[in-house]
């Protein structure tokens, strides 16, 4: 389905739409009120055995939370382009997000999972290798994900390419310049919720976490990649 050949405003819609309805069947909910927040979470399952840095065990089948990207509330990229102005909103956005869901996790009676996963679809090459940089800064593990073997894995990640590429298309088109559908990567980043806690849980002197709200832009269209 080539989405360039529908108008944009319904083009737009029908994958919002799309957007709401896979975010309904995976139970993806917000954990903060806050409007710096730019994440939501849903509960996952792991898929293979994983060992963190921090040595915590991740066995098949284990329950993980996995975080999406809220794409309405993530800053707008420039239409001439990442600047550093929007690199800084976004990075501020994103920290405070982490630390909202520290603060969740610690107030939360149930647990969830020992480790917090999101698995994005990046474009591949330099910016790919920029934002794995940025995301193990903020004490995130990156792992490249290679499609799967047969007929049936690679026709299933084209899928999932596909519809990142439309929540790219629809929050944040101007990213989307010189890029191809093809140059998508799937990756996962990964923490321990041990390590978040530790990393993130501290609360903050003064003000509550809305304050961080209170500079810079306000929440527009960014896409990120996932519902």
């Amino acid at each position: 389905m080539d989405i360039s050949a529908i108008p944009a405003s319904l083009g737009r819609s029908l994958v919002r739409a799309l957007d709401a309805l896979l975010r309904r069947c995976l139970h993806v909910r917000s954990f903060a009120e806050d409007a710096v927040c730019i994440l939501r979470v849903s509960c996952g399952r792991a898929r293979e055995a994983i060992v963190l840095q921090d040595g915590t065990q991740i066995r098949p089948g284990d329950p993980v939370i996995d975080i999406h990207f809220w794409n309405e509330r993530v800053p707008p990229m420039p239409e001439s382009g990442p600047d550093l102005r929007w690199a800084r909103e976004m990075h501020r956005r994103f920290v405070a997000s982490l630390r909202l869901l520290a603060q969740h996790l610690m107030e939360a009676s149930s647990s969830d999972g020992a480790a917090i996963r999101g698995e994005f679809g990046f474009l591949s090459g330099e910016a790919l290798d920029a934002q794995s940089y940025l995301f193990r800064r903020l004490g995130l593990e990156v792992r490249r994900l290679h499609a799967a073997r047969g007929a049936w894995g690679r026709f299933a990640e084209f899928w999932q390419n596909l519809f990142s590429y439309w929540l790219i298309w629809t929050y944040n088109p101007a990213s989307l310049r010189g890029k191809r559908l093809l140059d998508l990567e799937r990756c996962e980043v990964w923490i321990s919720r041990q390590a978040l806690l530790a990393r993130y849980g501290a609360r903050p002197h003064g003000p509550q976490l809305s304050a961080f709200a209170q500079s810079g832009a306000t929440p527009g269209d960014w896409s990120a990649p996932g519902p």
